[in-house]
């Protein structure tokens, strides 16, 4: 298990090899019964399986779950609904609530999260992302307008890397996000995630404090894909 930046302690990051080929876009999926129109090379990113489970271990003996309950087929849309559980490290002592809802939202270029209900204990930041946007490619940059605590700022997303790592046996496609925010290293918030075909978020890692070595982070652990 890949270890994570504590406070004050450098840890190992991800190595991922800088490679190309996996993540070609193709041409829109357009789904008769729905009359939707969506990208195919986004949705071959993530499991396309009812009940598929995800399994996630992090930081300081984090962990969450999330199991892709519903699909639904919109025109021009494909909406993954999701229910998750993090791991309640209290022994049911916490009056926190510790489940979760997210959607993926897909469309003709773009894949994005919206946290539709969370408490404190899930650590995703930003509640509407744009995770995607093609082409996905090195080097592929994007912008969207983000309202945290009453304040519009505008976030910037770029695909760092993509390329092959040994551990996965698969491609890896690293996204960074940035966005200005009170209390991060020089007044930025940073997040990455990395992506892997068929399995959607293979890791995640994001700023928690005012020093750049406050990282928290989590990976997958296991994927057990609908039947």
């Amino acid at each position: 298990m890949h270890k994570y930046v504590k406070l004050g302690l450098v840890s190992l990051l991800v190595i991922i090899l800088v490679g190309c080929g996996q993540f070609k876009t193709k041409p829109p999926l357009n789904d008769l019964n729905s009359k939707s129109r969506v990208s195919r090379t986004l949705l071959e990113l993530f499991p396309q399986r009812r009940n598929t489970e995800w399994i996630y271990e992090g930081f300081a003996e984090y962990g969450h779950r999330m199991k892709l309950v519903r699909i639904s087929r919109i025109p021009n849309r494909i909406i993954h609904h999701i229910d998750g559980e993090v791991a309640d490290l209290s022994g049911g002592e916490s009056p926190r609530n510790f489940k979760f809802k997210v959607r993926y939202l897909f469309t003709g270029n773009t894949v994005s999260e919206q946290i539709i209900a969370a408490d404190t204990p899930f650590p995703h930041t930003i509640k509407n992302l744009v995770l995607l946007k093609l082409p996905l490619k090195k080097g592929n940059k994007w912008q969207q307008i983000i309202v945290k605590d009453g304040k519009r700022s505008t976030l910037n997303a770029e695909i760092i890397k993509v390329g092959w790592d040994n551990l996965v046996k698969q491609n890896v496609l690293t996204v960074r996000y940035r966005v200005p925010m009170a209390g991060m290293p020089n007044g930025v918030y940073e997040e990455y995630r990395k992506f892997v075909k068929g399995k959607g978020v293979y890791s995640f890692e994001k700023t928690f404090g005012k020093n750049p070595s406050d990282i928290f982070g989590y990976q997958l652990r296991e994927i057990k894909i609908g039947k």
